[in-house]
């Protein structure tokens, strides 16, 4: 009896990491998913809202992103003028970003591990309650995006950051003209939908599984 009871909470354990992986893998996906930020940019024009070219405003873009990416990149060096205040939130967005990519390869190894044993041996499908749960969470969590963004968005930085730095000015950080809510609006939907499809995709593989369990039987 205490066997199986270690036995389950071990592979409870393993399943956590599992979530921990699929969530620091997403969100690794859509932080680093360049292409939706060049069609907002280029649709809605949003270099002219600072007075830069189309190239210049990509360039600013990039050097963001390299610093909140890259530990050896230390200073944030952009065209555009940013305040103190600004410079904290960066700030705190890289620990953010780090904080994502140590989980992500901290859990990568056994999640992967456990999926891979889990296929091999065909039982995917114990997973299938959890992510049943799972999609009841995620369904209300779209909900609340979908109902009203803004105030998601405000709770959202609210439960991350510890001070109002994350509240610009724009006469003092123009680039936060060049940030839309509707650019953060989508991240999320790349973020809900690459989650949901790797939810979908190991429901379906362990469905299938089952279903030729019962009918070996």
């Amino acid at each position: 009896m205490g066997s199986l009871n270690v036995r389950y909470v071990k592979e409870a354990g393993v399943q956590v990491l599992l979530l921990l992986f699929l969530v620091t893998f997403c969100i690794t996906l859509t932080i680093n998913f360049h292409p939706l930020y060049w069609w907002f940019m280029h649709h809605y024009k949003l270099y002219q809202e600072v007075g830069l070219t189309e190239q210049g405003l990509r360039g600013n873009y990039l050097s963001l992103l390299a610093y909140l990416n890259y530990p050896w990149v230390t200073e944030l060096n952009l065209s555009l003028p940013i305040s103190y205040n600004g410079m904290r939130h960066f700030e705190d967005v890289k620990r953010l970003f780090f904080l994502n990519y140590s989980v992500l390869v901290l859990t990568a190894w056994p999640a992967l591990h456990y999926l891979y044993d889990l296929t091999l041996k065909k039982r995917l499908w114990v997973l299938q309650g959890k992510i049943y749960g799972l999609s009841l969470i995620l369904a209300g969590f779209i909900c609340f995006i979908v109902v009203d963004f803004e105030d998601f968005f405000i709770v959202f930085h609210e439960v991350l950051f510890r001070n109002d730095d994350w509240i610009f000015d724009p006469n003092l950080d123009p680039i936060i003209n060049t940030l839309p809510s509707e650019y953060f609006l989508a991240c999320f939907g790349i973020f809900v939908g690459t989650f949901t499809l790797s939810l979908l995709s190991i429901y379906i593989v362990g469905k299938w599984q089952l279903k030729n369990v019962v009918a070996l039987k």
